[in-house]
């Protein structure tokens, strides 16, 4: 698995991103490509930049840094059978 961090301005970045995507969809236009982001904003801007460059989105994951955390953690939870410290929060009741 590529990891590639990337830090800068915005602008910078998106361009860069939406242009890495592209190069990388042309190899395999369907290849998983996770993608760590600030938050749900720059989600969505992501997202919408990429299709609107006329790249293919399919299967690129975006993910904030708690999102990932949870995924990571979940099947390690589960196999414990233990809940995340959120879900406990909300009481007895509520089901993971």
């Amino acid at each position: 698995m590529t990891r590639i961090l990337y830090t800068g301005n915005f602008p910078e970045l998106q361009a860069r991103f939406i242009a890495d995507v592209t190069e990388q969809r042309k190899a395999d236009p369907l290849a998983e490509l996770d993608v760590v982001v600030s938050g749900k904003l720059a989600r969505l801007s992501l997202r919408r930049d990429l299709a609107r460059e006329g790249g293919s989105h399919a299967n690129v994951r975006f993910w904030t840094l708690g999102e990932l955390a949870r995924a990571a953690a979940e099947p390690v939870l589960r196999e414990r059978k233990l809940r995340m410290l959120a879900d406990v929060a909300f009481g007895p009741d509520r089901k993971s």
